[in-house]
């Protein structure tokens, strides 16, 4: 909302500049229209968007310490080095920056277990990486976590406890869905257990009560979730495949454009 509102007030700036006044172009005093209100307004608008990307950072990064985002070991502790460079910049000691007992806000509980006895080689690890990261800005490493995290296979999903009926079989698990489709994960460890099922090969969706059942091409999945956590689930399912369908309307509206041009041409 607050960025909308510097949005606004940035387009109203700008459409006062152009616009005429009471006595007309010619007449209105050219002091008027110069007015540094533009860069004042960019400015509230700069400070918004980066409240923004501090905050999806910090999302981010929240999950990847929940470790709903699977990330291995060493590829975390980089996420670490990076996040604390990305909040704090560069420095010359990161033990400095980082107290052992904040060392839960960057790296996932799995691989803090490791180091429970000495923490000195983790932090001698995390120094290592911080150092290559030295020369970086702290809006570099902001875009640079973000890069990484966003080619994590579960980014950006809605989590779910389920039940996977499978044959004879129940299976505790974590669902995940995003704009890629649907992960079955380990329900404590969060790594993928079965291949994705893709949006595009969903044919049907149906629910009843705390089941749901996906059907594919080549196979119906049978899942059972807590009521609540089964209309997030649905709903979030139903918006991508909805964002889904309109890009592949939009993708062939383009393609019918460009072959009436190559005929016309």
């Amino acid at each position: 909302a607050h960025v909308e509102d510097a949005v606004r007030r940035v387009q109203r700036h700008r459409q006062a500049l152009g616009a005429v006044g009471p006595r007309g172009d010619h007449e209105q005093p050219p002091h008027r229209l110069l007015r540094p209100v533009v860069p004042r307004q960019t400015e509230l608008l700069r400070k918004a968007l980066a409240h923004v990307q501090h905050r999806r950072l910090a999302q981010a990064a929240k999950e990847v310490v929940n470790k709903r985002y699977a990330v291995p070991h060493k590829d975390a502790i980089y996420l670490a080095a990076c996040h604390i460079h990305a909040l704090f910049g560069p420095d010359m000691s990161l033990m400095s920056l980082v107290k052992e007992k904040d060392l839960p806000q960057y790296l996932p509980k799995a691989v803090l277990l490791k180091y429970t006895l000495d923490t000195d080689p983790l932090y001698d690890l995390l120094q290592k990486e911080y150092d290559k990261l030295r020369d970086m800005s702290k809006a570099k490493a902001k875009s640079l976590y973000m890069q990484l995290v966003e080619k994590l296979p579960v980014y950006g999903s809605t989590f779910v406890s389920a039940v996977l009926a499978d044959q004879r079989t129940s299976t505790e698990c974590h669902l995940g869905v995003n704009q890629h489709g649907i992960f079955v994960l380990h329900p404590v460890t969060y790594e993928i257990l079965r291949k994705k099922i893709l949006l595009a090969d969903i044919t049907k969706t149906s629910a009843s009560g705390n089941k749901v059942k996906v059907s594919t091409k080549d196979k119906d999945w049978e899942f059972q979730i807590k009521p609540k956590e089964c209309k997030q689930f649905l709903v979030a399912l139903q918006t991508y495949q909805q964002e889904l369908s309109d890009t592949q309307i939009q993708e062939g509206d383009e393609e019918e454009e460009e072959e009436v041009e190559e005929t016309t041409a």
